[in-house]
């Protein structure tokens, strides 16, 4: 497998921003992702990166990242579709682990719903984490009308109130009014 290489967003030119935010608006549903001046702006903080990834020149995907005392949070992941199932997913969140030993590493990702029109690509996404040693935390989170599960990386796994106050870091504000654990 060929090494990617990694570049901040700020970094890259025009050309390769505009594939960002064009991946960005076609691998999340609307949903879940917030306008991307706002993901702009907050990828500006000291603790948030917008990393992107390359082979060779061309432009692979990217993620997007905060970190909160020892937890790394996984907020976006994305990978150009010609370039999905090749490994580079694996090697980005492998790249996150070694670059960050010690912390412990999150990603909230829609709960499976053996109703939902996504089913099949819900149960793939549950799947490649469960390859990268991610587990479920059985903590159901509810955000802005949709309804996640936490999986952790480590053997210590982040808790709902924990995770409420990254949350609440991450959005700068009290987030008890949209973003509740499911019981």
């Amino acid at each position: 497998m060929q090494v990617l290489d990694q570049k901040d967003y700020f970094e890259v030119d025009a050309q390769i921003q505009t594939q960002v935010e064009e991946l960005y608006q076609s691998a999340f549903p609307s949903q879940e992702r917030m306008p991307f001046e706002m993901l702009l702006q907050i990828a500006n903080r000291p603790s948030v990166s917008l990393n992107i990834y390359f082979k060779d020149t061309e432009f692979i995907g990217f993620v997007f990242t905060m970190f909160y005392e020892d937890i790394l949070s996984i907020q976006y992941l994305a990978i150009v579709n010609n370039q999905r199932n090749s490994g580079f997913g694996t090697q980005i969140i492998g790249s996150l682990k070694k670059k960050n030993v010690g912390l412990r590493l999150v990603v909230e990702m829609e709960k499976v719903d053996p109703k939902s029109a996504d089913y099949q690509n819900q149960l793939k996404r549950l799947a490649f984490y469960e390859r990268n040693g991610f587990q479920s935390n059985q903590i159901f989170i509810y955000e802005y009308g949709v309804d996640y599960e936490l999986l952790t990386y480590g053997s210590n796994p982040v808790t709902t109130d924990e995770y409420v106050k990254l949350a609440a870091d991450f959005y700068q504000r009290d987030v008890s009014g949209f973003m509740k654990e499911i019981k």
